[in-house]
């Protein structure tokens, strides 16, 4: 299966672009859904030379929420939980993978260099950008997961390419997330640093290649202020 480029919405620099970040929704999110408000009120002044593309997942029926047509990246079959094996839509995550990967080749033929694009994303989008760590021929600047999992774990060797070890990545995640469980994030992680990248300690902020991974108590599926000055701090790193 393959699908064409989606949509996006795109936040414009405040001042000369030299880094784009591309950020997906979760499923049933709209152009960054809640996130586009972060990014104008929090992100962007902060990071004043990134331009931001938000794509819109398209339109498909939802099998877990009884066939509901919602905007989201990939079916899901039913609700993932640690303590039984993960139904995945694995055609479908690769499938739009590869087309987010025709946005970052946009980007790249309008003159943004591989190495100045972030993928990231939250829920259902931090895990089509996790998948795009391990399978993606692109060496990224870095990789934003937030409330996410590491889809088609148990196929990481066979999809691994040649650049899966060399990109940073940011892994942020609620310790008491009802719907992606905070075990996913920690076994992400563990499979992730099995290839090639070191978890940085607590303290650290950024070491290339790494993986930053940074729990909240009591944070549930969504984001908070703490998190996203965690995500500012270390993007700026990231992009230097």
């Amino acid at each position: 299966m393959r699908l064409p480029a989606p949509e996006y919405k795109t936040i414009q620099p405040a001042q000369t672009h030299q880094v784009t970040i591309i950020f997906l929704h979760g499923l049933g999110g709209d152009r960054g859904g809640i996130f586009e408000k972060h990014i104008t009120t929090t992100l962007a002044p902060a990071l004043p030379s990134v331009k931001w593309i938000l794509p819109l997942g398209p339109i498909r029926p939802v099998t877990f929420r009884q066939g509901l047509l919602e905007s989201g990246w990939f079916d899901v079959p039913q609700l993932a939980t640690p303590d039984k094996p993960v139904v995945e839509d694995g055609e479908g995550q690769l499938a739009s993978l590869q087309s987010i990967d025709l946005i970052i080749q946009d980007e790249v033929d309008r003159g943004t260099p591989e190495s100045k694009i972030v993928l990231g994303g939250f829920s259902q989008g931090a895990m089509i950008s996790l998948l795009g760590s391990v399978v993606l021929e692109r060496r990224l600047a870095g990789i934003v997961a937030l409330s996410g999992r590491l889809p088609l774990s148990e196929r990481v060797d066979e999809l691994k390419s040649v650049h899966a070890s060399g990109t940073p990545i940011f892994v942020a995640h609620g310790k008491e997330d009802a719907v992606v469980s905070y075990e996913f994030a920690e076994r992400a992680v563990d499979i992730l640093s099995k290839i090639g990248r070191p978890v940085l300690p607590q303290g650290s902020v950024f070491v290339r290649p790494s993986i930053r991974f940074t729990s909240y108590p009591g944070l549930g599926h969504t984001y908070s202020e703490e998190e996203l000055l965690d995500l500012i701090e270390w993007l700026r790193e990231c992009l230097q």
